[in-house]
């Protein structure tokens, strides 16, 4: 949706600019009319509108994302909270979400201020419709007892009964006009804009636009049937009193007196001049082929969702298929692309022990009992994620984890996938790939049970998991750098800080014929059990 209100300002924009610039000083008024009306309206319709022509022209790069944060599986950490009964349950901590869209929240306000607004306005009107009436073939004039207005709205002329006898003839001719071309309908329908969009400020410039070609029409009416400098001298003479109502043509506007009294004065445009409209034809093509390329990946995955649903079943985080690791991979790279407008959905199955992933629209609503999770990579916010965790008595916990195990949030490539992960000193003899990943697994995962402080379970209070993301880079050197660590307490931060840093030097990943430095990401489960 956001991006979708974007576009549209962006557009209306454009053809705003287009008008103020070539456009406004022209004097072929009914056709910028409906310039104004319809080119708020296509603003509207192209971000909906996909041609593959224009996608096509301009094919995007797709970059690949293997090399961008390489996981490594989980590490758990186990301690025994003294003083606790055995009874007790390990919860995992689980920021609670009411899931409230704040930005709809928003949105449905400002459309509520709007309409009080405009209900205010209209209860101002339908006051003066209590007044005299006298009802003619095509419209109606009502007389405004000790007033000097005089403003249109819809076939309803409101005039002054001060107004004197020579003024309201004049006036009269003036306010058929814009009843004749039913100029009201064209300030209510940006009425509804506004109400709509009433964040939108360019609405608010196009009905002003629109309200002072309304005078300029009516006025070059007029004096077609009157001398020029007889209407002029009204127009200034005149002190007629205005009504502050956006959705009335009044005609006495101290502010636009003098534009009215300019474009005149202003010779005919010639019809030349109206080839200046051309230029909507290059605005609007730039403007679909934007729309094109940026929805033509989206187009396409909103009518297949289900591509990028994959499992990861308990224990199988090791052997999965190369079929489920292309699904992740391109999954996480989707929702790295599109995360203003797609979520990630992870469904625990408890009893089966899987968790199933699914992308959804942001628009789709999120079941109550899932909890929103916010991924990161390089540091940065990737996407969100929603997932149903819930609270896990500790005798139905797998005891003793003294190796690393599968994870179930990924916050990048799993490691089993890399062709050349790092490896410590000590395995660098064994030739056989797997075997080295697993010689190295073992490696972090026995020091950082030695050096992590479990002590750190008993001063912190903490009860249940608790989850810490540490994040590192791999010098060509061996040597490991830039380590940061996210974890809900800023001691369990720098514990998992001190350790990574103190690790021994490690042999770089080797991607053929050179090494290279690569980004890795390490999960640290924390179980204080009772």
């Amino acid at each position: 949706m956001f991006q979708y209100l974007l576009q549209v300002i962006i557009f209306q924009l454009v053809f705003l600019l287009v008008y103020e610039l070539f456009l406004k000083k022209e004097t072929f008024f009914t056709a910028n009319r409906w310039y104004l009306l319809v080119t708020p309206v296509i603003a509207m319709l192209l971000p909906f509108l996909h041609i593959p022509y224009f996608a096509d022209l301009f094919p995007q790069e797709v970059v690949p994302v293997a090399n961008q944060n390489l996981m490594m599986p989980e590490v758990l950490i186990e301690t025994t909270q003294p003083g606790l009964a055995q009874t007790s349950t390990a919860r995992i901590p689980v920021e609670e979400s009411l899931n409230i869209n704040w930005w709809l929240l928003a949105y449905v306000l400002g459309i509520t201020i709007s309409l009080a607004l405009f209900f205010k306005r209209w209860r101002i009107l339908w006051k003066l419709f209590q007044f005299k009436t006298e009802t003619k073939k095509d419209f109606k004039i009502i007389e405004i007892p000790n007033s000097k207005m005089a403003f249109t709205f819809l076939r309803t002329i409101f005039l002054g009964s001060e107004i004197s006898a020579e003024d309201r003839e004049q006036i009269l001719e003036h306010e058929l006009i814009h009843v004749s071309q039913k100029h009201s309908l064209d300030l209510v329908f940006f009425e509804i804009l506004k109400v709509v969009f009433w964040f939108n400020p360019l609405v608010y410039i196009f009905q002003n636009r629109i309200a002072l070609l309304h005078e300029f029409i009516a006025d070059e009416e007029v004096v077609k049937r009157t001398s020029k400098k007889q209407y002029f001298n009204q127009l200034l003479n005149s002190a007629f009193e205005t009504q502050n109502l956006s959705f009335t043509n009044q005609f006495f506007d101290k502010s636009l007196i003098k534009k009215r009294i300019v474009m005149l004065q202003k010779r005919k445009s010639g019809q030349l001049s109206k080839l200046k409209f051309l230029l909507l034809i290059p605005a609007i093509a730039m403007m679909l082929v934007y729309v094109s390329c940026s929805n033509e990946e989206r187009s396409d995955v909103e009518n297949n969702l289900e591509e990028y649903t994959y499992v990861v079943k308990k224990g199988e985080a090791e052997n999965r298929t190369a079929e489920s690791l292309a699904i992740q991979e391109k999954s996480e790279e989707f929702l790295m692309e599109n995360n203003e407008d797609y979520v990630l959905w992870s469904t625990i199955d408890y009893t089966e022990g899987s968790v199933t992933y699914t992308v959804h629209s942001k628009e789709e609503t999120v079941p109550q009992d899932y909890s929103s999770h916010t991924i990161s990579k390089d540091g940065e916010v990737a996407y969100t994620m929603y997932m149903n965790l819930k609270s896990k008595p500790v005798e139905e916990m797998e005891p003793g984890y003294n190796s690393l195990k599968e994870v179930l949030i990924t916050d990048g490539i799993p490691y089993e996938k890399v062709n050349y992960p790092p490896v410590f000193g000590s395995c660098t003899s064994i030739t056989d790939e797997e075997q080295r990943k697993a010689c190295t697994q073992e490696k972090i995962s026995n020091y950082v049970l030695r050096n992590f402080n479990t002590n750190l379970g008993k001063e912190l209070g903490l009860e249940g998991l608790t989850r810490i993301i540490v994040q590192f880079k791999i010098s060509a050197d061996g040597a490991i750098t830039e380590v940061r660590a996210r974890a809900p307490q800023p001691e369990l931060e720098k514990e998992a800080i001190k350790i990574i840093k103190s690790m021994p030097m490690l042999i770089p990943s080797q991607n053929k014929p050179t090494p290279h430095t690569s980004v890795y990401s390490l999960p640290i489960t924390f179980q204080v059990q009772a």
